[in-house]
C-alpha cells in the first residue's frame, strides 16, 4: 500500500493517526506487540475485504517473532512523512506497472507504462 504523498489527498482520520504513533504497551513482549499491531491493522485494513481475525493475528505474530524492530518502524514513518509529493517522479517509472486503486484519480494516470485496476 502506498501513496503519491500529494498534499491534496485526504489524510488519515485522527484516531488512526494516533494509533500509528502509539507504541505497544510492552515493546519487548511478543504478545503485547502482536495485540498492538492487530488493533492497528484492523483499523487500517479493507472494510470490504477484511482478513479473518485468527488469520490476521497468526500472520502478525509470525512477523513479530521473525523480527520486530521499533527503531525501524520510527524511521519508516519519518521517511513517509518527510518524503513529500512523489507525483512528478512517477513519470520516470519505465517498467510495466499495475496500479490497483479505489475511487478518485489513480497514481497510474501519472505513469507512462501503467495499467489501473479499480
Amino acid at each position: 500500500m502506498s501513496s503519491t504523498g500529494a498534499r491534496y489527498l485526504p489524510q488519515a482520520r485522527s484516531r488512526i493517526q494516533r494509533q500509528l504513533l502509539r507504541r505497544p504497551m510492552d515493546p519487548a513482549n511478543v504478545e503485547s506487540v502482536t495485540e498492538h499491531l492487530v488493533t492497528m491493522f484492523t483499523m487500517i485494513g479493507s472494510p470490504g475485504y477484511p482478513t479473518p481475525p485468527g488469520e490476521l493475528r497468526q500472520r502478525i505474530r509470525r512477523s513479530v517473532e521473525r523480527g520486530y524492530h521499533p527503531a525501524g518502524v520510527v524511521r519508516q514513518l519519518a521517511a513517509v512523512i518527510a518524503n513529500g509529493d512523489r507525483s512528478p517522479l512517477l513519470r520516470n517509472v519505465a517498467c510495466p506497472t499495475l496500479v490497483i486503486h479505489g475511487k478518485g484519480r489513480s497514481a497510474g494516470s501519472l505513469m507512462r507504462a501503467a495499467w489501473t485496476l479499480r
